[in-house]
């Protein structure tokens, strides 16, 4: 075979070993991307169901209150001590929930 000609099929040769490399890169990339798009999904699920759960708390807590004002009416110290202790739990959890949201969130921001 003439040095040309080899040189050229050479030549050929690498450029197409550098497109298979490019090739490859850009399904990896379009695979990272639709893996991104995938896991926004959950996390924008995530704090869907977050944020009703803090709204479920939220009304655990109003409805403790209303429990509360009823027992002292008849003086039910014993409910009136339980339902402020739920009260305070149901705020902190639905507390929790809200910024774990808030967290989830700002995650997907980072997407």
């Amino acid at each position: 075979m003439k040095p040309q000609v080899k040189k050229i099929i050479t030549k050929l040769s690498t450029q197409k070993v550098n497109l298979s490399i490019i090739n490859d890169i850009e399904k990896s990339f379009d695979k990272g991307l639709n893996d991104s798009r995938r896991i926004e999904k959950i996390l924008r699920k995530a704090a869907t169901d977050l944020n009703e759960a803090s709204g479920n708390f939220d009304r655990a807590r109003q409805l403790a209150s209303k429990g509360i004002d009823a027992a002292k009416d008849i003086g039910a110290t014993d409910v009136i001590n339980l339902l402020e202790t739920r009260a305070r739990d149901a705020a902190d959890f639905a507390d929790s929930m809200r910024k774990a949201s808030d967290d989830v969130l700002n995650a997907i921001n980072e997407l």
